[in-house]
C-alpha cells in the first residue's frame, strides 16, 4: 500500500490520543469533585419526599466502574511503553521520536512520491 496523507497521520499519532487523554482527565476529574447521582423513580408519591430525592452513588458503586475503565485503559500506554523500551527496540523507538519531530530529514512531513519501497 501507500502511506496516508499527512491529515490521517496527524490525527492517528497526535489529535486522537489527545483528545482520549483529555477526554478521560476531565470524566475523571468531574467524578471526583462530585460524585455522580441518580434521580428518583418513576414511582415516587408526593406523600414521601425523602424517598424520591434520590442521591449519590457511594464509593462502592463507582469503584468497580472505575477499576473497569482503568483496567481497559492502561494497558494500552504500559505496553506501548514497554514494547518501545525493549532492548531490541530502544534505538528503532529513539529513531522514530526524533523522526516525527523532523530532526532527521524524515519523509513524515511530506507526501510520498511512490517511489519508495516499504
Amino acid at each position: 500500500g501507500s502511506r496516508p496523507c499527512i491529515f490521517f497521520t496527524i490525527c492517528w499519532k497526535y489529535i486522537s490520543p489527545l483528545l482520549l487523554i483529555i477526554i478521560f482527565l476531565v470524566t475523571f476529574v468531574q467524578n471526583m469533585m462530585a460524585a455522580p447521582s441518580y434521580n428518583v423513580y418513576t414511582g415516587c408519591l408526593p406523600a414521601t419526599p425523602d424517598v424520591c430525592a434520590g442521591g449519590s452513588y457511594t464509593l462502592a458503586g463507582t469503584a468497580p466502574g472505575w477499576l473497569i475503565v482503568i483496567g481497559a485503559v492502561l494497558p494500552i500506554p504500559l505496553f506501548m511503553i514497554l514494547e518501545r523500551n525493549s532492548e531490541p527496540n530502544k534505538a528503532e523507538f529513539l529513531k522514530s521520536i526524533l523522526n516525527s519531530v523532523g530532526r532527521t530529514g524524515s519523509t513524515i512531513w511530506r507526501r510520498s512520491s511512490g517511489t519508495e519501497s516499504g
